[in-house]
């Protein structure tokens, strides 16, 4: 068959058939032994718990497809987390301005120095998060 008449996404259940069946099978054993799997609120539980990693990959996948990977992006969401957490709970900042400080530069420059510092990182690292660039 040439590669006019290739049916879309033959090739990737060829690559991935190992890791269907294994996700297919897991889901039968499990829907098998708990009746409550495949109810509604439990697949909506499922799907909020995983809303926060979603929305993060989906930043990631633009990162990784527009050539600017870095590898600070998990550090960068995790020190995020951590001041808006505090900020909300310790300090009594509303969410919106709490929002609005952990996202953005002033994250990003706090782990731009932190890295830098510590050495982690060579020059080239971080280039769009030069201090004289804002």
């Amino acid at each position: 068959m040439d590669e006019k008449n290739k049916i879309p996404g033959v090739s990737f259940i060829k690559r991935n058939i190992g890791t269907i069946i294994g996700l297919i099978l897991l889901v039968i054993i499990v829907s098998i032994s708990t009746p409550k799997f495949l109810t509604s609120s439990n697949i909506l539980n499922l799907l909020k718990s995983n809303s926060v990693n979603a929305i993060i990959s989906c930043g990631m996948l633009l990162a990784i497809l527009m050539g600017e990977i870095d590898i600070s992006v998990g550090s960068t969401v995790g020190l995020s987390g951590i001041i808006g957490a505090y900020m909300i709970t310790n300090v009594g900042l509303p969410v919106v301005p709490t929002v609005l400080i952990c996202t953005g530069r002033y994250c990003k420059r706090c782990c731009y120095f932190l890295f830098k510092g510590a050495g982690f990182c060579s020059h080239t690292c971080y280039t769009e998060y030069w201090p004289w660039s804002y």
